[in-house]
């Protein structure tokens, strides 16, 4: 079972929720995005690949963005 961060959540995203629900107010996070907007979607994916994915630290949610992002868009 894991512990601590349930959600695989980056560490900016933790702390603008926590942040949030300390106030009552949207968190804002220093470095954010400025000219383009992320979504928030859900997908299945592998649970090994996940685990991967989470073992590699911190940021991995941005590195599985950049990974879609050149294999999609075919852009280094």
């Amino acid at each position: 079972m894991r512990r601590g961060n349930p959600t695989g959540a980056d560490a900016n995203d933790v702390a603008a929720q926590q942040a949030e629900a300390k106030s009552g107010a949207p968190a804002r996070v220093s470095g954010g995005q400025k000219a383009q907007v992320k979504e928030r979607v859900s997908i299945r994916l592998d649970a090994d690949l996940v685990a991967a994915l989470r073992a590699s630290g911190p940021g991995w949610q941005t590195r599985v963005n950049n990974m879609l992002r050149r294999q999609v868009l075919q852009t280094d």
